[in-house]
């Protein structure tokens, strides 16, 4: 894979950032319609296919709060996280993607 597109870019750069993420919430983040999910899923596929994000194993993920304390979550979905490969992508960016930065376990603002 060449250079990741600017919705690839997002995607990984959300994941770094927020934690695992399921194709609608990261279309939600992106501000993008139901209509546009399938982009959400090719561009993830691509990213696994290079090695920039990996499926999340198991029935629970658990994300740390701004405010110190854990929420845990069942996966209704599949999840996504960056791989090490990813993380290091979105640390080297040179600046922020525009992306909501709205957590998973929180709905984003319409």
């Amino acid at each position: 894979m060449a250079k990741p597109n600017a919705i690839q870019t997002k995607i990984v750069y959300y994941l770094q950032m927020v934690g695992p993420a399921y194709v609608k919430k990261l279309a939600e983040v992106l501000g993008l319609e139901e209509s546009q999910w399938d982009e959400v899923r090719a561009a993830i596929k691509e990213l696994e296919t290079a090695s920039l994000v990996e499926r999340v194993p198991g029935t629970f993920v658990t994300y740390q709060t701004p405010e110190g304390g854990t929420v845990t979550k069942h996966m209704n979905h599949t999840y996504y996280r960056p791989t090490k490969k990813g993380k290091r992508f979105a640390r080297g960016l040179d600046h922020a993607p525009d992306v909501a930065l709205t957590p998973v376990y929180k709905r984003a603002s319409k």
